[in-house]
């Protein structure tokens, strides 16, 4: 849990002004994490070998991983009925990851942008869910996770757009304030600071102190559906839940094929687990990996009820020509406390579950593929 110290302390200890210190205060800041990271880099500098594995590992094959079944196929079929059947019971949150800002695509907010013939990412993501509960007659409940930079547009976009089919809400993560390299905070020529949200690996802290969350657990839910806000092709599928239902383990991550460097499953002690590239040394870069993590999971709930406690990597970033310091959780490192199923699913045509759209020439690409899917899958019509 969050250590907060009051508006009055926060200035005090950090020689704040009132508006950055509130800001602080709203977004949960933790002082006492704060303080140990940034002595840890007083004390000890910046180095990226901090997050170098230590154990062996390899690039697996794709005998190592899950795959999903033909789609005409009889066991395609049942694992479909085994996810709908979990969606009607009322076992299913959707949880989106919504807290970044459209830098790329000319500002505002990423989950609003306007990128897919007037639809928004946090548009589609509704429309989406909004099909099955409209077929069945269901409520069911769409969560944003935002940051301090996205959550007052989503609360209010949530808020106008919830509906009888679709309860769509909030959760904040936390904050924190970048360092500079000798470890103290950086602060522009006007006194003002820098903040951050530290990554999607906050998710776990984020759900355990929800509301929502706890009103879903208590309803009898089972398992929550991770993505990234901006992969319009990350739709619920029921047979992806029901693989992960039938399979068995506590996390099922969506993976592509994908010759290139990034988070991938790589095996390490005989287990699958997803690795990010910079936390391989050096030499083991010149191997690329032919798979990569699409940041699509299912997660059985009760893994957020008592969230493990996340590595946090050490992350340089370029502000402004500066280089700064922050500290990042990643969601995709909990394979490494649980057991987790690595899911190869389609990556190209209508079937495809991984078009992410991250920057203007993304879009330009993947724009007509995406409205495809999405009209393929009767969440958006196309001639519209």
């Amino acid at each position: 849990m969050v250590n907060s110290l009051s508006i009055a302390d926060l200035r005090a200890k950090y020689e704040l002004d009132q508006a950055t210190a509130s800001i602080l205060e709203k977004y949960l800041f933790d002082p006492a994490n704060f303080d140990f990271h940034a002595n840890r880099i007083k004390l000890d500098g910046f180095d990226q070998a901090k997050n170098y594995l230590k154990r062996v590992t390899s690039v697996p094959e794709k005998k190592d991983l899950e795959q999903m079944p033909s789609r005409d196929s009889h066991e395609y079929a049942q694992l479909k009925k085994i996810g709908e059947e979990a969606f009607l019971d009322g076992e299913v949150l959707v949880v989106v990851l919504a807290g970044g800002m459209a830098t790329r695509f000319g500002g505002g907010i990423k989950a609003l942008a306007p990128i897919l013939e007037g639809l928004s990412f946090a548009k589609v993501k509704q429309l989406d869910l909004e099909k099955y509960a409209l077929k069945h007659n269901v409520t069911c409940k769409l969560l944003f996770m935002t940051s301090f930079l996205s959550d007052e547009s989503m609360s209010r976009w949530a808020a106008s757009n919830s509906n009888d089919y679709v309860k769509i809400g909030t959760c904040p993560q936390s904050i924190s304030l970048r360092l500079r390299t000798d470890g103290q905070i950086f602060r522009e020529d006007n006194g003002d600071v820098s903040f951050y949200s530290p990554g999607h690996g906050d998710l776990l802290e984020v759900l355990s102190r929800s509301k929502d969350f706890e009103q879903f657990c208590e309803g009898g839910g089972k398992y929550v559906l991770v993505n990234n806000v901006d992969n319009a092709a990350a739709t619920f599928d029921p047979a992806v839940l029901g693989a992960h239902i039938s399979i068995g383990k506590q996390m099922t991550c969506e993976i592509a094929k994908n010759n290139s460097f990034g988070g991938a499953p790589r095996i390490v002690g005989g287990r699958l687990e997803i690795i990010e590239d910079f936390c391989l040394r050096t030499k083991d870069k010149i191997e690329t990996n032919p798979f990569l993590n699409t940041n699509t999971l299912v997660i059985n709930a009760e893994i957020f009820k008592t969230p493990v406690a996340l590595n946090y990597f050490d992350v340089e970033k370029n502000v402004n020509g500066i280089p700064l310091i922050q500290f990042e959780l990643l969601i995709g490192e909990l394979s490494r406390f649980v057991e987790a199923t690595m899911l190869l699913v389609e990556d190209e045509g209508l079937n495809s579950r991984f078009e992410p759209m991250k920057s203007l020439s993304d879009i330009e690409q993947r724009r007509e593929a995406v409205l495809r899917i999405l009209a393929d899958r009767e969440i958006f019509d196309a001639g519209h």
